[in-house]
């Protein structure tokens, strides 16, 4: 059975962690791991495979809370915004793709303003969604 795969990111009164593989894996893992999420209140975005719960933690804490957990899973620390880039770029989403709609229509999504695309990835239902969310973390926007 394949393991899934954590990709932990801290910060100063949370941590989040970004499920690289959730879609190879069985619906009981993602139960598994939606009962670990909830049991820390945290929430879960199945848009972004990213859950965050409000605590501070280091990636050493959160080993040995997977460890407690029994949550067999792979983890790896986040390695900073170039790796996040490098990401983006691999799953060959366009983002250099021009708005239709609205204030910046003819602009590329990637010449929006942040507080836009914040408002986008939140707010904003149609073709265009996988972009924006794509826009979303290329930017490391939280």
């Amino acid at each position: 059975m394949i393991k899934p795969h954590f990709t932990f990111q801290g910060y100063t009164n949370f941590f989040k962690v970004h499920v690289d593989n959730l879609e190879q894996l069985s619906v009981d893992q993602i139960k598994k791991i939606l009962d670990f999420v909830q049991k820390r209140r945290g929430f879960f975005d199945f848009e972004t495979y990213e859950f965050k719960i409000q605590k501070k933690m280091d990636f050493k804490e959160f080993k040995v809370l997977c460890e407690d957990a029994k949550l067999e899973v792979v983890l790896k620390e986040f390695e900073g915004k170039q790796q996040l880039h490098q990401n983006i770029q691999n799953e060959n989403v366009q983002t250099d793709t021009k708005i239709d709609f609205g204030k910046y229509k003819g602009k590329f999504f990637k010449e929006l303003p942040d507080s836009y695309i914040i408002w986008l990835r939140r707010n904003y239902v149609g073709k265009f969604k996988d972009i924006i969310v794509q826009e979303y973390k290329k930017r490391a926007l939280n």
